[in-house]
């Protein structure tokens, strides 16, 4: 499900500002961390990816010689249930084999049971 905002207004003829939300929220199943080595079904998972960005734009002609611009903006986006299930020694460790390549076995790539991983970048 995903929702835009824009936001357009003149606040007179020679200054402007333009912005926006964007709110999505994604649900990925059957995720994998490398679609050509996972080689098990506990290798897989359904992670949700919520996300939203907002950004707003200024311009403006403050003289006839001196014009201002300027931009701001936040993004925010979680993992969420991206990882193993599990935090037992046996069922949440993932298992590789590097004699054959790298192959993935027996738990998801993280760990999807301790919180949430969260990547906030401003200016995006």
């Amino acid at each position: 499900m995903k929702k835009i905002v824009p936001l357009i207004t003149l606040a007179a003829a020679s200054v402007g500002f333009i912005g926006g939300y964007t709110k999505n929220r994604r649900t990925q199943t059957n995720n994998t961390f490398n679609t050509a080595l996972s080689m098990d079904l506990n290798s897989l998972e359904t992670r949700k990816l919520p996300d939203d960005i907002f950004n707003i734009n200024y311009s403006g002609v403050l003289r006839s010689n001196l014009f201002v611009e300027a931009r701001v903006s936040e993004r925010h986006e979680t993992f969420i249930g991206s990882g193993a299930k599990s935090t037992d020694i046996i069922d949440g460790t993932l298992v590789t084999d590097q004699a054959r390549g790298g192959l993935r076995y027996w738990a998801a790539t993280f760990c999807g049971v301790v919180a949430c991983w969260v990547r906030q970048r401003a200016g995006v």
